[in-house]
């Protein structure tokens, strides 16, 4: 059970989400629901570990919840500089596409305050249940090639590496999504499948793909379900294809999520190898490399987990 008589550490990304949650907004949040915040941290803080670890100081570090408000890229951005992993997690969700806080289940912020809907964050903060979250690893070069990087959605090659880069930068929230999707559609039917080999642990399977997805949670990309069966707690990885025999299918889930998704091909195993691909490469939202150029890379889900909040009635 969470700590209420210390101030909550707060960390926050004011231009999540195209900045519908600025300072004041979170603050009268926070006050409504009886938390005692400390002072705001920036997510992009340089000195963000250190000012975590200075709240946490003399205290249990299970007993010390942060909370974080922004999107996918603020999460990761706090996971990286907690300073223990046993320090719980609550997300409030103020990005756009909001991956992390789907794939948990968390109920999101109304967007626009219109209708009045809130997040119950006392509850989660103070009664939610930490639920364990194995973060992905990628080895680049294959596991003997140096430490792993973490990664907190996905690994892409292909076309959803390739459409990070088309347009949307400038946009947020629902149009942001659309534009995303658009620029994968147009990148998918651009593109040429490769042939690329997987080892999963004692399986070899040798495709032919327009795209090859490692998440290491069922939600990625422009908000988009591409691997329902994978547990956020788990510790299988898995490997997401497209043929090219299902390229009209996968158009036609871009252009309607909600429908139910037969055109991707998900693999999963504890670990597995790539190699066999050229072209970019993005860990979550940054570029790794320019080209793949054949390397192997090796994929499994980290050992130390982090601890996110739930809501207690899910």
């Amino acid at each position: 059970m969470a700590d209420a008589s210390f101030p909550l550490p707060v960390v926050h990304n004011p231009g999540a989400g195209g900045g519908l949650w600025p300072e004041a907004r979170l603050r009268a949040q926070l006050d409504a629901q009886g938390l005692a915040a400390a002072p705001l941290i920036h997510a992009k803080d340089p000195d963000l570990g250190p000012r975590l670890a200075a709240a946490a100081a003399g205290r249990r570090p299970e007993a010390v919840p942060v909370l974080v408000a922004g999107g996918d890229g603020t999460v990761a951005r706090l996971l990286r500089a907690l300073p223990d992993r046993r320090m719980p997690v609550a997300i409030l969700a103020t990005g756009s596409a909001n991956n992390i806080a789907r794939s948990f289940g968390l109920h999101l912020p109304d967007p626009d305050e219109r209708n009045g809907e809130r997040v119950d964050l006392a509850a989660r903060v103070l009664g939610g249940i930490a639920c364990p979250w194995h973060a992905g690893r990628v080895h680049p070069g294959g596991p003997e090639a140096g430490a792993p990087r973490l990664f907190f959605e996905s690994v892409g090659f292909g076309a959803i590496a390739a459409a990070m880069d088309s347009g949307g930068k400038d946009l947020h929230g629902l149009p942001k999504i659309l534009a995303g999707r658009a620029a994968l559609a147009e990148a998918l039917t651009a593109g040429r499948p490769q042939r690329c080999r997987l080892t999963l642990g004692d399986r070899i399977v040798a495709l032919r793909s327009l795209l090859v997805e490692v998440p290491c949670l069922p939600w990625s990309g422009p908000r988009l379900l591409i691997a329902p069966g994978l547990s956020p707690g788990g510790r299988q990885i898995c490997a997401v294809t497209l043929p090219a025999r299902h390229l009209a299918a996968a158009r036609a889930w871009l252009a309607d999520p909600e429908m139910p998704v037969h055109a991707l091909s998900p693999l999963t195993a504890p670990h597995i190898v790539l190699d066999g691909l050229t072209g970019p490469v993005r860990v979550d939202d940054a570029q790794l490399t320019e080209d793949a150029a054949g390397r192997p890379f090796a994929f499994d889900r980290d050992p130390d987990p982090f601890r996110i909040l739930t809501d207690p009635d899910i």
